[in-house]
């Protein structure tokens, strides 16, 4: 199998929290790495498919847990949403003082 991969930076700094970087913070930076397996081996698809049984203490346990966060695809979803309507609103007014500002310079 010809090997393929794909990589895509996530996160660097902190965001969205307004805390300032300090040294007794961590910079959080991650890394998705995903391998594509184009028409692999009968062997290779049998070990990438065999499940494996999890280790219990997994992050959570990690001393390093409390500056990592877990991934909330509906709360984000809020977030779009929310600066979408505020970034529509505010063309929509935006829009609206134009009108005003060439009706004025109509009058003149």
């Amino acid at each position: 199998d010809k090997p393929v991969e794909t990589s895509h930076l996530l996160k660097l700094y902190p965001d969205g929290d307004g805390t300032p970087l300090t040294a007794n913070r961590p910079v959080v930076s991650e890394r998705y790495d995903e391998f594509i397996f184009h028409e692999p081996s009968d062997e290779l698809r049998r070990r990438l498919v065999t499940k494996t049984q999890q280790p219990h203490n997994g992050w959570r346990n990690s001393p390093h847990a409390k500056w990592y966060s877990t991934f909330d695809p509906e709360g984000q979803l809020e977030q779009l949403q929310a600066v979408y309507q505020l970034i529509t609103a505010e063309l929509h007014t935006a829009s609206k003082r134009r009108v005003q500002c060439e009706e004025e310079l109509k009058s003149l």
